[in-house]
Formats: structure tokens, sequence, C-alpha cells
């Protein structure tokens, strides 16, 4: 993995996180509850994987609650993060292809519009199966087609996700509008690890 790409990359995205609070605002920044039964996270370890400044996780009654993004210092250093209550939320600063965490010591991992910003999805994949307990689940929405950015250097296509995630069970899948105006569309998946 080059070390100049992926420094390009994390300037990139702490860069366009500024404009996202510019031009939405601070009340933007505090985000919303992710969708679906939240009471079902419950005593859980859940990992928001790329998880950017913006909150999500937070919401949820967790056990524990890890937002882990490449640039989380910088989003430290740079006011980006928005305020948080004691016990909110774990932050991380790390590589997807690299996750601190032991064999099987997590039960769900949400990976929003992440995939696509790492190098190495293949490896992030690979990662999250070694971690993630037996029957845990992985939420991903990945946005297809286009053109490869700074920001966003993979574009993926459908038969590249399916080869991606060969193994798990499907729990649920639809496609959305992309969340980048450069993609065609967007994959959302409930995965399970067998």
């Amino acid at each position: 993995m080059s070390d100049d790409r992926e420094k390009v990359k994390q300037d990139t995205e702490v860069s366009e996180w500024h404009v996202f609070k510019e031009r939405y605002g601070d009340d933007w920044m505090l985000g919303e509850a992710p969708m679906g039964e939240l009471a079902a996270y419950e005593g859980l370890v859940v990992l928001d994987l790329g998880s950017g400044p913006r909150k999500r996780i937070e919401y949820i009654p967790a056990r524990l609650k890890i937002k882990l993004d490449c640039c989380m210092v910088a989003y430290k250093q740079e006011d980006l993060l928005p305020a948080s209550e004691p016990g909110e939320a774990q932050l991380l600063q790390a590589l997807g292809e690299a996750l601190p965490f032991a064999d099987g010591s997590i039960d769900c991992i949400h990976c929003l519009n992440t995939l696509d910003h790492c190098l190495d999805p293949e490896r992030v994949v690979e990662e999250c199966r070694r971690v993630l307990v037996h029957g845990g689940e992985m939420h991903v929405h990945v946005d297809l087609g286009g053109e490869p950015t700074p920001c966003e250097p993979i574009v993926f296509t459908e038969e590249r996700l399916n080869t991606l995630f060969f193994g798990f069970e499907i729990l649920h899948g639809e496609t959305a509008e992309p969340s980048h105006e450069h993609r065609t569309q967007q994959v959302q998946l409930v995965l399970r690890k067998p």
C-alpha cells in the first residue's frame, strides 16, 4: 500500500468533512441513529468502520461502541468531532486493513460508504471476517461505478462485491441512490458471518 496515496486520501477526506460541516452545519454533524430496531444492539460490541466524524452509532444502546477511522486524530485536531458524552463511543485511529482487535471480538460492524475509500478493500473485508464473532453481522453500503477520485480510489462492480463477500450469508440487500454524484448506484447489504 502506498504511503503517499494514503496520505493524499486522508488529507482529501479531512478537507471534504470541512466542506460538509460548513455546508450543512453543526446540527448535521450530530447525525442520526441507524435505521432498524435499535434494541437488537443491546449488549453488543459494535464497530463503526470508517466512521468519519459525524455521529451515528452513538445513538444505539450497544454495550461498547467503537468509532474507527484512519483520520480520527485529524478530526480531533481540526475540531470536526461533535461534542460527546462520557462513555458515548471509543474513538480510534487505524486503517481498516489492520484492525486492532482480537479474533472474534466484534458482534456487529457498520461499514457505510467506506470500502471505496480504502486502498485494499479485500484486505479490509478479510480483517472484518477475522474480528467478527461467528454469526456476527456486517452492515455495508457501497457505491458502484464511476471513476476513481483521491478520496474514493476504488471503483466497485456488483461482480467485485460478490467476490468480496463470498461466504457471508446475505440477510438483506437493496439498491439506493449513490452517496456521491460521480457514482452510479449504492448497494446496501446486511451480511452474517457463518
